[in-house]
């Protein structure tokens, strides 16, 4: 029986070889096996549980290879408006199919799709000339035959079936799309000419972008069960004692293992690391320092006195991590953007992005702004003007880059596992009697560390300043009399305008007569005309995930905001960014942030005392979809933020160490961390 499982699997391995020859028709399958799916088909080998590594991971490339053309075809369809599910599975496919190979292409598709396109003998399946679109070919129809395929597997899906196989992994997709064909589309402004000279920000872009990717793990996909499993790690102390010394450095060592339960020999996992201790209301987060070798040192600052437990979850493997960072820069973002042109009672709705390629027939609107280096693109509604432009929304392209095998490593059950401990909670003592030396209070312009302080009685203690506590409304009256607040960000922030608003009650809506997150994406406006406090709050521009129309006109980056006001030492800014951007490549986020900077340093130049409060994103829910929310990506973002605004006369509000110490995992915190996060926000702007 075992040599018949083995000759079996001998002929299906063979069968899945990568097509190197000339031959375009892969073989069928052996004939039992014909009524699977290629997944399944590798599933079944895995299974039979060959340790022939070599095989089981040609395997794995090989259904890798599948899903990187998958992606590159999604992502095509993207391109011209067409949205449709694609399984990779035999049964009958109803929406459009493409392979690309080094010297063809194949296009099948439904008649609203490109050109008509069909089968005339589906029993034999020697394949009609098929359409491909102009632009993208030196000439418009391009020919394939296949003709050694039975009539019992005469279907459309039997073509995906073949078709997958004629690739070879496509690691640069778009350059090697048909020899003779001219190449990948230009974007609008890419003209084939010689490009011009970085300027002086897009070098700075580049050099941030260059030190985070230092950071990624070069952590190859072969199998999920060779991936880190944070069941099968462990936790154990570092020179483990009976009881330790407030003011000491308590280290615990994680050695991580697989789901075969091998010890791993590389590192580059996403730990999220706290200590806690629930009846005191206090809470730290740790450093992870990264051996590179499948071990991890967590040190934890002990900061009080008491019983004090660990917390050490494998948010992602190192896999993982490193198919998100892939991900995040296969496309130009998961999220897609459609614009409503208005004109005398009419309206017509088109694509918008921060890239949009030349089709032709379609002309193209550009919103430039030549100072910040920012543009954003439309197709131009027939009919109607550029300048009609009037409402935006954002909407999920439903195009996934991770592949159908990474995919598990990100299943709910897979996230965020708590690494088994040796050892129950440890017990911190006094040891000496040092006083403790007082710390001055919290003004812009100091240096904020890591861990950046820690909650005791559910307060935020900075390690680098004394924080005034704000709790009732007079607090923040006291604070904000007879000053212009303006909020810039996300929702995050508007949390701030509610709780002045519906919570404490401290100002009143201008002409907005709803409540809670009614129409969030709106600007906002509040007063005390009695204390002479005016609140503002505006988002950061585009982009917004927002799956309704809005209001598109009163945008504008945050950068000209700033430049738009005078400031002085009666006005206090609080900026955020980041929730918006986790959808998209990373370098937009980085000029966003850099644009931000460089305004400040210009609103400092004309108002030296204008505050200036920047707030870190924080963490959110922990089954965000990975793509588009994953807390990997706000993570990167956090530290690009911390880069950026170093030495400068800011306040710098941790959220995100301080939603992970509380270990929160709502976007919107609520209790003692957004209390917290209020008042260090305040403790900047009146010191």
């Amino acid at each position: 029986m075992e040599e018949e499982h083995n000759k079996e699997m001998e002929e299906l391995i063979e069968h899945h070889k990568i097509m190197e020859e000339d031959h375009l028709c892969p073989p069928e399958p052996p004939s039992k096996y014909q009524h699977l799916s290629q997944e399944d088909l590798i599933k079944l080998l895995i299974q039979r549980g060959t340790e022939d590594e070599e095989k089981v991971g040609r395997l794995q490339q090989l259904e890798s290879c599948v899903q990187d053309l998958e992606g590159y075809v999604n992502q095509l369809l993207a391109d011209y408006d067409v949205s449709w599910p694609f399984n990779g599975s035999r049964s009958d496919s109803k929406g459009p199919v493409c392979a690309i190979h080094q010297n063809f292409s194949v296009c099948y598709a439904w008649e609203q799709v490109f050109e008509e396109a069909r089968v005339e003998n589906p029993s034999q399946y020697e394949a009609e000339l098929v359409f491909v679109p102009s632009h993208l070919c030196t000439t418009d129809v391009i020919g394939f035959r296949c003709k050694s395929i039975s009539s019992r597997r005469a279907a459309i899906s039997d073509l995906i079936w073949t078709i997958g196989f004629l690739t070879s992994c496509l690691t640069a997709h778009v350059l090697q799309v048909l020899k003779n064909c001219r190449g990948p589309k230009q974007a609008e402004g890419m003209n084939g000419a010689t490009p011009p000279p970085k300027t002086e920000l897009q070098v700075k872009i580049d050099a941030i972008f260059d030190d985070i990717q230092m950071l990624i793990p070069n952590a190859k996909f072969t199998h999920f069960n060779r991936s880190t499993s944070g069941r099968n790690s462990k936790a154990f102390i570092v020179n483990p004692r009976k009881q330790y010394c407030v003011g000491e450095d308590f280290v615990v060592q994680l050695d991580m293992y697989d789901y075969l339960d091998k010890r791993k020999t590389y590192g580059g996992d996403f730990i999220r690391p706290r200590l806690f201790s629930p009846d005191l209301g206090a809470s730290v987060s740790g450093t992870v320092e990264d051996f590179k070798n499948g071990s991890y040192h967590v040190h934890f600052p002990l900061y009080w006195a008491g019983k004090a437990k660990v917390s050490t979850l494998l948010f992602h493997p190192s896999e993982g991590v490193a198919a998100l960072w892939r991900a995040r820069h296969a496309s130009e973002g998961v999220l897609g953007f459609q614009g409503k042109f208005e004109k005398h009672g009419k309206e017509a709705i088109s694509k918008c992005g921060f890239k949009l390629y030349k089709e032709q027939g379609r002309e193209l609107c550009e919103y430039i702004d030549p100072v910040y280096e920012e543009a954003l693109y439309c197709f131009k509604a027939l009919n109607f003007t550029c300048e009609s432009l009037n409402e935006m929304r954002g909407y999920d392209l439903s195009i996934p880059h991770i592949t159908a095998a990474e995919r598990q490593l990100f299943e709910s059950s897979n996230i965020a596992v708590e690494i088994p401990q040796t050892f129950e909670a440890i017990t911190v003592t006094r040891c000496d009697n040092s006083t403790i030396t007082p710390k001055p209070k919290c003004q812009t312009g100091m240096d904020s560390p890591f861990p950046s302080g820690y909650f005791f009685n559910d307060i935020w203690n900075p390690l680098y300043c004394n924080m005034t506590v704000y709790t009732i409304g007079e607090d923040f009256t006291k604070c904000l009399q007879g000053k212009n607040l303006f909020l810039i960000g996300d929702s995050t922030l508007r949390q701030y305008m509610m709780h002045f608003t519906e919570g404490i009650k401290i100002v009143k809506y201008f002409r907005y007569h709803e409540g809670g997150w009614s129409n969030w994406a709106m600007a906002l406006e509040a007063m005390n005309t009695e204390k002479d406090i005016y609140v503002s709050y505006k988002r950061h521009g585009f982009p917004l995930e927002h799956p309704s129309f809005y209001y598109f006109k009163e945008d504008m980056y945050t950068s000209r905001q700033i430049d738009q006001r005078g400031g002085g030492k009666d006005t206090i800014f609080v900026i955020t960014m980041g929730q918006h951007f986790r959808q998209f490549p990373l370098k937009i986020f980085i000029k966003r942030a850099l644009n931000i900077r460089r305004a400040v340093e210009r609103l400092f130049l004309r108002s030296p005392d204008t505050k200036v409060i920047i707030k870190s994103e924080n963490t959110r829910e922990l089954f965000s979809p990975v793509e588009m929310q994953g807390d990997f990506h706000g993570y990167i973002q956090y530290l690009i933020l911390r880069d950026v605004f170093q030495g400068i006369n800011v306040g710098f509000v941790d959220a995100w160490d301080m939603t992970v110490a509380s270990a929160n995992v709502v976007v919107h915190p609520s209790g003692h961390a957004f209390a917290s996060i209020l008042s260090l926000t305040f403790s900047f702007a009146c010191p």
